[in-house]
């Protein structure tokens, strides 16, 4: 069994990181690996055999880094070689991982297709292809996991193929323009509280979407209505959440309380990763995408209940704006 070790810490972790391994060399492994990163930089490094053998590398190639991972491998996919170590890195990921992807070589290759290059033989390597492939289309890192693990569920779940999966999805970054569009000139006219109500309220009720789809089985039509959906009310509800950021925002100060704000929206999907594999395996597909819209309400009602108060802060960014002009 894998060791995984990780660390956020105040000065440079890679050696903590090997002295965490070590507590876990009962375990039995072949080869081990470290990836830090460094002013936005990842850097790595790995070893065949025993941690005394990372140790030396790290002695004459020494990492920086406050923040790092660790693993130590047992081989299921590749040989006991420094390319089949963990961890597996592209310029933006580096993962670790431990059990096996049962459809990791359609998903190796579509992305081979797509222009990743591969570098080892194991399955890992193509999570971190997949969610760096979803970051390069823009997304934040919290959000290309979401999405690598939305395609896992329309492959390993469904059994649909990777050409199928990447075509509805090719066709999903379309109607996520589309739904943006249409959103802003729906705002225009409902306003943004209403806007945030019926766009929120839409995007939940996207995730049942995917709720039938898992009802009823592999369907190609229900595939491209859930996706094209979702991604519709997602630019819709992308939409009315940038202005009520903006409108809580200090004009003084929009970078950074946008930038914090941003940040603070996004600690639910980095949190909520782990309970939800662990409810996909306890519920399955189709009550975890009912769940996904149930926990949806809560947030709904809260705009409902503090509407007053956002009415009166729209109100007022549009008066310092109007002021702003007459200057």
């Amino acid at each position: 069994m894998c060791g995984i070790v990780g660390i956020l810490g105040n000065g440079p972790v890679a050696g903590q990181l090997v002295d965490a391994l070590k507590r876990l060399e009962y375990r039995g492994y072949d080869s081990s690996g470290v990836a830090t990163l460094e002013k936005g930089v990842l850097g790595r490094r790995r070893a065949e055999g025993k941690l005394r053998a990372l140790e030396d590398r790290l002695e004459r190639e020494p990492l920086g880094g406050t923040i790092g991972i660790g693993h130590t491998r047992w081989a299921t996919h590749g040989r006991p070689t420094e390319d089949n170590a963990h961890p597996h890195a592209t310029d933006l990921v580096a993962v670790v991982h431990n059990g096996i992807i049962e459809n990791f070589r359609e998903l190796r290759e579509k992305l081979t297709k797509d222009g990743s290059k591969f570098a080892s033989d194991t399955d890992t390597e193509a999570v971190a292809h997949l969610v760096t492939q979803e970051m390069k289309r823009g997304k934040s890192p919290e959000d290309a996991v979401a999405a690598s693990l939305q395609t896992a569920f329309l492959i390993g779940g469904m059994g649909f193929s990777v050409s199928e999966v990447g075509y509805v999805k090719g066709l999903g970054i379309g109607a996520t323009l589309i739904g943006a569009l249409v959103g802003g000139v729906a705002m225009a006219k409902l306003g943004m509280v209403r806007s945030l109500l019926i766009f929120g309220l839409l995007q939940a009720v996207s995730n049942l979407g995917f709720m039938w789809l898992a009802w009823i089985g592999k369907s190609y039509t229900a595939l491209m209505t859930s996706i094209l959906v979702e991604n519709v009310t997602g630019g819709m509800g992308t939409v009315a959440f940038i202005a009520l950021i903006m409108t809580l925002c200090d004009h003084r100060y929009t970078a950074t309380q946008f930038a914090l704000l941003s940040s603070l929206e996004a600690l639910g999907r980095v949190f909520s990763g782990r309970p939800s594999a662990e409810l996909v395996e306890m519920v399955g597909w189709a009550q975890f995408f009912f769940w996904s819209f149930v926990v949806a309400l809560p947030g709904i009602w809260l705009v409902w209940v503090l509407r007053a108060k956002l009415h009166q802060e729209t109100g007022r960014d549009a008066h310092a704006g109007a002021g702003s002009d007459d200057l």
